[in-house]
């Protein structure tokens, strides 16, 4: 009787094991099968207002963004090679730019660094950031000139300047050198807890030893259910996880700043020795723009540790007395636009990336010296 109920323990184990694995490889399957076929809540912003390409653009874009990125030393990531209709990266993982001049034939060109929002979520090839400062010099008369968007979804002002090391390591000097940062070097702090290392970094950790992790950790890293199931509890719990606002008070504020500036500072080292013109942009988020749209209220309400910690980086950056002549604080370019801009707390749609494009070029103009000798003849 006794090895009878042994038998059958082990049987009803396995049978439950079994069913479990089953359900669990039906619900992996049905998420990859629902990831094929995403709905991006942004494609929805009035933003868009029913434009008839929003949808198959976002379809590439998430098609992109859920491709794992290709290792590249140094920087850790970049986008693979891809081809579509409205995004297009080629095979060093650079987006395509609006240019009429060709690399080769350019006389002088224009490196653009930067995180999400230079790379061009939310816009076409034509229409982001890179692409329509181009298209505003070709209006003012220059042609001469070739601009390449190193922007990178998630990367740190800190990426930024590696990658442009690298550059000038294999002989590629700019002309002209533009970062647009702020919004990735705030959020990395408030993630991490700490200043001055890139986002998602424990994830870094994670993959670095993934022989030894458990198992629950080996089938998030492998199972796009429970990456799935983890994002989605994060961003809804978001405000429980950093309940203790006091935890983001002004040293964690202060270094934030203090190490991007460092890094900038460097840029501005590198630029003297190696004669090319350097410009800084702080970036804009939902939090500094007051007249808010329906739909930017509703985007704004749900990140209020978030939000805290942004405002309070933010209100040091506009409150610093010296300000280095290279940086110039674009936080409240939106701040009295009526109109719908942010699809999400941080992305603009095109008529924002024309704005913060514009911004740039008018600080070309100001500086035009420097920028024309930049840039040579017309």
């Amino acid at each position: 009787m006794k090895l009878r109920r042994y038998v059958l323990y082990i049987r009803d184990c396995w049978c439950i094991l079994g069913m479990t694995g089953l359900v669990f490889i039906g619900l992996e399957i049905c998420t990859r099968i629902y990831l094929l076929f995403p709905i991006n809540y942004r494609a929805y912003s009035d933003v868009y207002m029913s434009s008839p390409w929003v949808f198959d653009y976002f379809h590439e874009l998430d098609e992109n963004l859920q491709e794992r990125a290709i290792w590249h030393s140094y920087v850790y990531w970049r986008r693979k090679e891809f081809s579509g209709n409205y995004i297009n990266i080629d095979s060093n993982g650079i987006r395509k730019t609006h240019n009429i001049t060709p690399l080769s034939e350019a006389r002088s060109n224009i490196f653009m660094f930067g995180g999400s929002t230079l790379w061009g979520i939310g816009a076409r090839d034509e229409y982001t950031i890179p692409s329509l400062v181009s298209k505003s010099l070709i209006k003012r008369g220059y042609n001469n000139f070739h601009i390449i968007n190193f922007g990178e979804p998630v990367y740190v002002s800190t990426q930024g300047l590696i990658q442009l090391m690298l550059e000038l390591r294999k002989g590629n000097i700019p002309d002209v050198v533009i970062f647009y940062d702020g919004v990735n070097d705030v959020f990395a702090s408030f993630q991490n807890k700490y200043a001055g290392s890139p986002q998602n970094e424990d994830n870094r950790r994670k993959e670095f030893a993934l022989n030894g992790i458990n198992l629950f950790e080996y089938l998030k890293y492998n199972s796009k259910m429970l990456s799935e199931l983890v994002r989605i509890t994060k961003n809804a719990l978001e405000d429980k996880f950093h309940k203790d606002l006091s935890f983001y008070g002004d040293t964690l504020s202060e270094k934030t700043i203090s190490y991007y500036f460092y890094n900038m500072g460097l840029v501005e080292k590198i630029a003297k020795e190696h004669q090319f013109s350097f410009y800084a942009f702080w970036q804009p988020t939902i939090f500094s723009k007051e007249k808010l749209s329906f739909h930017e209220i509703n985007i704004k309400q749900p990140y209020k540790s978030r939000r805290h910690f942004y405002e309070m980086v933010y209100s040091k950056i506009t409150s610093l007395t010296k300000k280095p002549s290279y940086f110039s604080d674009l936080q409240s370019i939106f701040a009295d636009r009526a109109e719908t801009i942010f699809i999400d707390f941080c992305h603009i749609g095109e008529l924002g990336n024309q704005i913060i494009a514009e911004a740039m070029v008018q600080t070309l103009m100001t500086k035009h010296e420097m920028f024309s000798q930049a840039t040579g003849s017309r």
